[in-house]
């Protein structure tokens, strides 16, 4: 079917302006024996309606033709002009209760609407009736960011009064590693873990050194790889920027040199949630931090000057909400060498969805 084909609306039920005698409520229970030839919901015309009139049938009756026409064109009516439907309790008990799935109103505070969760569902969501939860087409979504430590998180402490969190999504990252300097190398960061769920971190940058002609380039730490997945739906999982490669710089004239004291030689490696390159990462992207260089080499030497610090591994899932609290740990960024600068601490970022 396409778009294009639309039946056009009622605007009015069919036999709108009828009066009785020529239109009636067709009843639930059957007719025959109490009106002979009248319908019913039960029977619909009853067999004396197809009995020839010579045969001692008898012919439809044409209000029963315009009430039950009325009484389905005027459905038709208030499901195209977009109509809620309330909790009823009659209509419950009598078609034997709501299926699962079924969304009504409520019948006592406009706005609000509820979801079956079971079938033959005859309770009253409005007085707390068994089988039913709040339903919020386009309810918006909350977000927890976690960034430092360890702990157990809650996905029900964000929900709006009278909702529940049924599933999260989930991005994060390990801490990034420190750049080396001319004296020190870096240090490793540490996993971030949501669940059974982990993002590496990055390596570090390596220490630089100074020497005579020869040698190449000190190499940047690498971003971190090969986390682990848990319960729920992988959605994205890239490795971390490698930190840059230490150059190597010749000193032919002693000028030169003290420019280079603590400079920045080698920017730290980035993942998606940014952070750098730069000197100092950005807090909370698991970035890297540069290799510096505090040493400068005398006239003549060659410096294989320090190289930037890997990042960490970014993680992006979906996940079910199953239990009351899971357990985190946000990755610590590598430390600061000696005269260095630190990496960039981890990050759980949550989005709660309501149902």
């Amino acid at each position: 079917m396409k778009a294009s084909d639309i039946p056009a609306r009622f605007p009015i039920p069919f036999a709108n302006g009828a009066v009785a005698p020529y239109i009636h409520q067709v009843p639930t229970l059957s007719q025959i024996g109490i009106v002979d030839g009248a319908a019913s919901l039960t029977t619909g015309f009853p067999p004396l309606n197809f009995t020839p009139i010579g045969a001692g049938g008898v012919p439809p009756f044409g209000n029963d033709v315009n009430g039950i026409l009325f009484q389905a064109t005027s459905w038709a009516r208030w499901q195209a002009a977009a109509g809620p439907v309330p909790w009823d309790s009659a209509f419950s008990t009598a078609a034997g209760g709501y299926p699962t799935g079924a969304i009504v109103a409520s019948a006592t505070t406009f706005g609000v609407y509820w979801r079956s969760s079971v079938d033959d569902n005859t309770t009253n969501p409005d007085t707390g009736g068994a089988g039913w939860t709040p339903f919020a087409p386009g309810q918006a979504p909350t977000f927890t960011r976690i960034t430092a430590g360890s702990g157990n998180y809650n996905p029900q402490a964000n929900a709006p009064s009278g909702f529940t969190c049924k599933r999260i999504r989930v991005r994060m990252c390990g801490g990034g590693a420190s750049g080396g300097t001319s004296a020190a190398a870096g240090n490793n960061g540490t996993l971030t873990s949501f669940g059974a769920w982990t993002a590496n971190p990055g390596i570090k940058g390596l220490i630089a050194t100074i020497s005579g002609a020869g040698g190449a380039a000190q190499a940047g730490g690498l971003g971190g790889t090969g986390g682990s997945n848990g319960t729920g739906s992988l959605i994205n999982r890239l490795n971390g920027g490698s930190g840059a490669d230490g150059p190597i710089i010749l000193h032919n004239v002693g000028t030169l040199a003290a420019a280079l004291t603590y400079g920045i030689n080698a920017p730290g490696g980035i993942n998606p949630f940014g952070g750098g390159p730069g000197k100092t990462p950005a807090p909370n992207t698991g970035a890297g931090s540069a290799g510096v260089g505090i040493l400068a080499p005398t006239n003549g030497q060659q410096a294989n000057l320090a190289s930037g610090g890997g990042a960490s591994e970014y993680v992006e899932f979906d996940m079910p909400v199953t239990a009351a609290t899971i357990a985190y740990v946000i990755g610590t960024p590598g430390a600061a060498p000696s005269g260095g600068i630190a990496g960039a601490a981890g990050l759980i970022l949550i989005e709660e969805i309501y149902e």
